[in-house]
């Protein structure tokens, strides 16, 4: 996270989903494309298909409309069938990818569309979908939205996230476009006071102001 900070949100969010840890941590090493439950259907785990869409990008709800941004169902499904394949390598503690464990067929989610015909191109798939979701209009909205609601208001106004939003797609996921429109708005400068730190916002803050060494 911290070596995007500054840089796209398409990156860090490829750089999340193909991670080591967080593969571990959402048990995608357990879900096979080409295994079979009792019912016939694939043996996925949909922990990361679900969190791509609910946390890492679009979100659950839009912050705008409050209508949902995708099927809760199908579009998670799909999402962990587009995701097969990635797994960890327990000696190395690396990401690899296994197109023996690689879903074969069609996907959707949202709208965006793959054959996904062939297992070995399998991280090319990956990437496209991940590049969709990074540039989705939704996630643009979702991103200004905790960073108005960080450093401005826990209930932002609707003009300057659709105003955050705008710089966010205009600069391809650039996150500093976005960070300056924050900075010189209007709503930034009338949120003082109005904002708490956590208490870990407030250790941090201590460590930094006494230059403690850690």
């Amino acid at each position: 996270v911290r070596k995007h900070a500054f840089g796209k949100f398409s990156d860090m969010l490829k750089a999340m989903i193909f991670h080591p840890a967080m593969l571990v941590y959402l048990d995608q090493p357990e879900s096979n494309g080409n295994a079979k439950q009792k019912d016939g259907r694939p043996a996925i785990n949909e922990n990361l298909g679900r969190e791509l869409l609910e946390l890492f990008s679009v979100g659950a709800l839009d912050p705008i409309t409050g209508r949902p941004n995708y099927d809760g169902r199908l579009d998670v499904v799909q999402s962990a069938y587009a995701l097969t394949g990635l797994t960890v390598d327990r000696d190395t503690l690396t990401m690899k990818f296994d197109p023996d464990m690689r879903y074969r067929g069609p996907l959707k989610v949202m709208t965006w569309r793959h054959p996904n015909t062939d297992p070995e191109q399998g991280v090319a798939v990956i990437n496209s979908l991940i590049s969709y979701l990074a540039h989705h209009p939704a996630t643009a909205r979702t991103v200004a939205t905790a960073f108005a609601r960080h450093f401005v208001s826990d209930t932002p106004r609707p003009q300057l996230i659709a105003k955050l939003a705008a710089e966010f797609t205009k600069a391809g996921t650039d996150i500093k476009p976005m960070l300056r429109a924050l900075f010189a708005s209007e709503d930034f400068r009338k949120s003082v006071g109005q904002k708490y730190r956590t208490g870990w916002e407030y250790l941090a803050a201590t460590l930094r102001a006494t230059q403690s060494q850690l």
